[in-house]
Parts: C-alpha cells; structure tokens; sequence
C-alpha cells in the first residue's frame, strides 16, 4: 500500500512510517512548551478571570459601611446579652422554690427524720442516758459561764468609776504638790497591800452613806416644816 501523500507521519500502513512521531511536537499548540510541574500549582493558585480577592473586596467597601456594619453586629450582640441576662434574672429566683421539693425528698430518703428502735439494747440505753446527762451538764456550765461573765462586766462598771477617780485624784495632787494628799495616798496604797483593806474601806462607805442618810432625812424635815407653814 502507497503512503498517505498529504500525511505521511500519521500513516500506518506504509512501510516508510517514520520513528520519530511521539517526539514530534506541534508547533501550533501553546502548552507543548509549558512546564508540568508548574501548571497545577498555578492553576490552584491563581484566581480565576472576574473573580476578586478578599482584600480587593475589603478595599472596594466604603469606610462608613464598615462602620455600619461594625455597629450592627455590636448592637445585636448587646441584645442578645441583654436577653440571656433577662432570662438568667428571671428563672433564678424561681429555681430555689423549683429544686427545694425534689432535695427534700431526697434527704428524707437518705436521712429520715425520726429513727424508730424497736428493741433497744443496752448499750443503746446507756448511751442515750450518757448523752442526755452530758447535754444537762453543758447546758449548766454554759449558763454559769455566761452569769460569770455578766457578773464580772457589772463590776468592772461599777469600779471603773472609782478607778477613774484615783486617777484624777493622783494627777492632781502630782501638780498641786499637796503634802496633806501625798500622805493620804501613800497611807492608801500601804493600806491597799493590807489585809484589812477591804474592811477599812467597807466602813468608810457604810459612814458616807450613813451621812448621805443624815443628809437625806434633814432636806426632808425642812421640807416638812416648809410646808406646815
């Protein structure tokens, strides 16, 4: 069979069919001389023709929709706050009065509130009796101690006008420099380190409030002898 006169490359019926076809390159066909390894990467890569970026986007937005926008998204994020806010207000005070029926049955489950002993031993018994003796006990102590303590602030109110008293009486005779005083305190601070300190000072107050008396009885028969007038 004769070759193809006007192909003669593409025939493959004639003998003379050339060897070198595979690496025959057409010369009209752009992508023969491109590079393989660089065609996906760029393909993957570039964006497609009319399509724009997310910064050409950005860029081509105005700055006062930007800000419309910002504000748009704070305030429905501030509303949605303001809600969950509300609804969190109004379901806690409700929750106690909801929860506090199912705690309770569940404490009564676990924790009844009467324990019921059918045949008590002895040791049951004496315990009982130790904790009942030890609860009257604790409950005379606690109140002893208590009447002590109230014992002890109304006399230390009642002294502390003394007290005060010495003191006065002590840095005014320290600046007067009275020797008739000086020798009164000194007599009473050895007193004081005596045993018969309180006696002494007992039968001073019992003379003072026997004048007071006195006192006392006197403004009333004058009062009477007004009046009969």
């Amino acid at each position: 069979m004769n070759p193809s006169p006007t192909h003669p490359d593409m025939d493959t019926l004639g003998s003379n069919r050339p060897d070198t076809f595979s690496t025959k390159l057409y010369s009209s066909n752009p992508y023969w001389n491109r590079n393989k390894a660089t065609a996906p990467e760029e393909s993957a890569t570039s964006p497609a023709k009319g399509q724009s970026t997310p910064t050409e986007m950005a860029d081509a937005l105005p700055s006062h929709l930007i800000a419309a926008l910002e504000v748009a998204v704070d305030k429905l994020g501030q509303a949605q706050r303001d809600q969950l806010t509300g609804q969190l207000m109004e379901l806690l005070p409700g929750l106690s009065a909801t929860l506090m029926p199912t705690i309770e049955q569940h404490l009564e489950k676990l924790v009844p509130k009467v324990v019921k002993v059918e045949q008590p031993g002895q040791s049951m018994l004496r315990l009982v009796r130790y904790l009942t003796g030890g609860m009257v006990v604790a409950g005379l102590l606690i109140g002893g101690l208590l009447f002590a303590w109230l014992q002890t602030r109304q006399q230390r109110d009642s002294y502390a006008v003394g007290y005060w008293q010495h003191r006065y009486v002590v840095a005014q005779v320290s600046v007067s420099r009275s020797a008739t005083m000086q020798r009164l305190l000194q007599r009473a601070d050895i007193l004081y380190r005596s045993a018969q300190f309180n006696a002494e000072l007992k039968r001073l107050e019992s003379i003072l409030d026997a004048r007071q008396q006195q006192y006392q009885l006197h403004l009333k028969e004058q009062e009477l002898i007004r009046s009969a007038r």
